[in-house]
């Protein structure tokens, strides 16, 4: 995924203004495994997308640990 960050930088900043919904949950259903890193994870793509990207951070929403109510 960063990969596609980094390689599509040029052609999103021709786009203008843009968006970022950022999920990540260590927890699934009750008969998943627990995760751990996917909230860390997710953290730092939204870093990523702030610090190379050109994200501002009132455009990039982060969600830690929600559930599907919440989107």
């Amino acid at each position: 995924m960063i990969a596609w960050v980094l390689a599509s930088y040029g052609f999103l900043a021709l786009a203008g203004e843009r968006y970022a919904l950022v999920a990540g949950n260590n927890v699934g259903d009750l008969d998943d495994v627990t995760l751990r890193y996917a909230e860390e994870d997710a953290a730092k793509v939204v870093d990523v997308l702030q610090d190379v990207g050109g994200f501002k951070p009132e455009n990039t929403v982060f969600l830690k640990g929600s559930d599907a109510d919440s989107f």
